[in-house]
């Protein structure tokens, strides 16, 4: 700010905004004119460009968020669900049905990012990471492999 005699001033001013669910990395917010006015220079811009910050257990790809669910061997191989909780601390439910193979994914639809502009979400894409027992009994080695054999044929 100036005063009459061209005399810089500093003003202390406040600028408050929401950060948008779903705003990808370098998407910018504008406050027009807001710094360094002088008689000889207008008011500039202050431009605030977006970084996500890395997550633990999510990463982003577009509008879909692909998550790493640990399971065990047998759950991969008989069934049964992984429990999600969401970054909005809902709990997700996710059944396993099928057998599931190393890095198999599976897709739950809308469970994704907010798509900005729209009411839909992009998808969440549950990826397994299958935990194998550290150790099997001769027993136990020869029982999984009649089965197994048996189910191949």
């Amino acid at each position: 700010l100036l005063q009459a005699q061209d005399n810089p001033q500093t003003h202390k001013k406040t600028l408050t905004f929401r950060i948008e669910p779903g705003l990808n990395t370098g998407s910018k917010i504008r406050f027009e004119k807001q710094i360094n006015e002088t008689h000889n220079h207008q008011a500039a811009d202050i431009v605030f460009v977006i970084e996500e910050k890395p997550h633990e257990r999510y990463r982003r790809e577009g509008n879909n968020l692909v998550y790493t669910a640990e399971i065990d061997l047998v759950d991969a191989l008989t069934g049964g669900f992984v429990e999600i909780t969401t970054l909005d601390q809902r709990q997700l439910r996710v059944p396993i049905n099928d057998i599931i193979s190393p890095h198999s994914r599976k897709i739950v639809k809308n469970e994704g990012m907010p798509i900005r502009g729209a009411q839909q979400r992009g998808d969440l894409h549950v990826v397994f990471d299958i935990r194998f027992p550290s150790t099997l009994s001769p027993l136990q080695k020869r029982d999984l492999r009649a089965t197994l054999e048996e189910s191949s044929s």
